[in-house]
Formats: structure tokens, sequence, C-alpha cells
């Protein structure tokens, strides 16, 4: 299936994000022909708590939201405990919040 073609998807997260909230809605994303991003405060290799690791594609403080059509914010207590400490995840969640994006 393809009904995200030309669609592109950020994921914001840091280290410490629970594996399956984002393997899986990065999975279902380009499997129907969406580009995803992941985005964070952080560069290089992110870890998840349970150890899949993903390399980071852009710094947050790089991006705006409308370059995205969609943002996915992974669960996991740690990973949500550092970005709300990160003024520039802060900031790019607030302005996507006032954009005609699409939250997960």
């Amino acid at each position: 299936m393809t009904h995200l073609t030309g669609k592109t998807v950020a994921f914001l997260m840091t280290d410490g994000f629970e594996d399956s909230e984002f393997t899986e809605p990065w999975k279902a994303v380009t499997d129907h022909g969406a580009e995803a991003l992941l985005v964070s405060p952080t560069t290089g290799e992110l870890e998840g708590k349970n150890g899949y690791r993903q390399q980071v594609d852009r710094p947050v403080a790089d991006v705006v939201p409308d370059q995205f059509d969609a943002l996915v914010l992974p669960g996991g207590v740690v990973n949500a405990d550092h970005l709300r400490m990160d003024e520039d995840s802060i900031a790019f969640v607030r302005a996507s919040s006032t954009s005609t994006n699409r939250w997960a």
C-alpha cells in the first residue's frame, strides 16, 4: 500500500525510547510510502530501552514543522523526560501544534 506516498513523517525522540513504540509506527508509515525522518536533540545513534538502535537523520534545531506532514512522539519515560527539558524539542512541538501537521 502506498497511500502515504509523498508524505514526510518526523519521529522526535532521544535515547530511552520504547523500542516497539518507535519501530512499529516507523515500519507502518514507510510500508505505506511515507518518508520517515528521525529528528532529535542529539546526533549520532540513539538507543532504545531494550537496545534497538537508530541513526538520527537531522537535529531538531535544524528542522521546522512545515517540512513534515505528521509528527510521531514515541513513548518511553526516559525519552519523554529528556525531550521535556530540551528547548529546541519544545519549540518544535509547540510550532507543530499550530501547523497543519497530524500527531501520533
